[in-house]
C-alpha cells in the first residue's frame, strides 16, 4: 500500500514537471522526507524517474538545447562534492529543515516581483555564481530546480527553450547524483524503484499531448507557488 502512495505522488508531481519543466524533485523530495524516508533513499526513489523524464524531454526538443560548459565545469563538481558530504555527514544535520528553508526561499522568489527582478539581475551580473549555487543547493537538498529555472528564464526565450534546457541540466544533475549514490550509498537502492520509470514516461507522453493545451499558466503557477510554501512550512514540524 505504501508503494502505491509513493507511485501516486510520483504520478502527480511528474504531471506538473511534464507541463512546467520541474515538479518531480521539487515536491517529491519533501513529500518522501515527511513520510519518514532518509535523504539517500528519497533520492534513489526519485532520480531514476527524474533522469528518464528529463532525457525524454531533451530528446523530444533536442534542437532547443544549448550546451553550457559551466554546467560541467562548475555545477557538476559542486554537486558531487556537496552531495557526498551530505551522505557522509547528513546525520549531523536536519535534512528536512534544509529542504524546507530552500522551499520557502523559492516561494519568496516566485511570489515577490522585486525578488524575482533582483535574482534575474544577479544572473546577468554573475552567471558563474548561479551555476555554483545550482550545484550546491541541488547537492544538499535536491532542489536546485529553483535557481535553475531563474537562470534558464533569464538566458533563454520562449517556454519551449526554457523547459528543454532545464530538462537538459536536470538530466546531467540526476545522472551525476546517481553516480555519487552508487559509490557512497548503494545499499539503500531497491529495484522496485525502477517500476516508477514507465509510469512517469507514459504520463509524460499523455500529458504533453492532452493537458498542456488546456492549462491556464497563471492560475497553475499560483497553485504551484502555494504548494511550495506549504511544503516549506510543514518541513519544520
Amino acid at each position: 500500500m505504501e508503494l502505491f502512495y509513493i507511485l501516486l505522488l510520483i504520478f502527480i508531481f511528474s504531471t506538473i514537471q511534464s507541463i512546467f519543466g520541474l515538479g518531480l524533485l521539487l515536491f517529491g523530495t519533501p513529500s518522501l522526507l515527511l513520510m519518514g524516508y532518509g535523504f539517500s533513499e528519497t533520492l534513489w526513489m526519485l532520480l531514476p524517474s527524474s533522469c528518464s523524464l528529463s532525457l525524454l524531454q531533451v530528446i523530444k526538443n533536442r534542437e532547443a538545447i544549448e550546451t553550457k560548459k559551466p554546467v560541467y565545469l562548475i555545477t557538476v563538481p559542486t554537486l558531487i562534492l556537496s552531495l557526498a558530504l551530505i551522505i557522509k555527514l547528513g546525520y549531523l544535520l536536519s535534512i528536512k529543515k534544509i529542504v524546507g528553508s530552500f522551499l520557502l526561499l523559492t516561494a519568496f522568489l516566485r511570489f515577490s516581483r522585486t525578488a524575482d527582478q533582483w535574482s534575474k539581475k544577479l544572473v546577468q551580473r554573475s552567471k558563474g555564481m548561479m551555476y555554483f549555487l545550482i550545484g550546491l543547493i541541488h547537492g544538499v537538498s535536491n532542489l536546485g530546480g529553483a535557481p535553475l529555472s531563474i537562470l534558464a528564464s533569464s538566458v533563454h526565450n520562449g517556454r519551449k527553450a526554457v523547459s528543454t534546457n532545464i530538462a537538459f541540466v536536470y538530466f546531467i544533475l540526476a545522472f551525476s547524483q546517481i553516480i555519487v549514490l552508487t559509490i557512497f550509498d548503494r545499499g539503500t537502492f531497491s529495484y522496485s524503484y525502477l517500476l516508477f520509470i514507465p509510469v512517469v514516461i507514459a504520463n509524460y507522453l499523455l500529458t504533453s499531448k492532452i493537458l498542456v493545451k488546456h492549462i491556464d499558466d497563471s492560475k497553475f503557477r499560483y497553485l504551484i507557488n502555494m504548494l511550495i510554501m506549504f511544503f516549506g512550512i510543514i518541513c519544520f514540524f
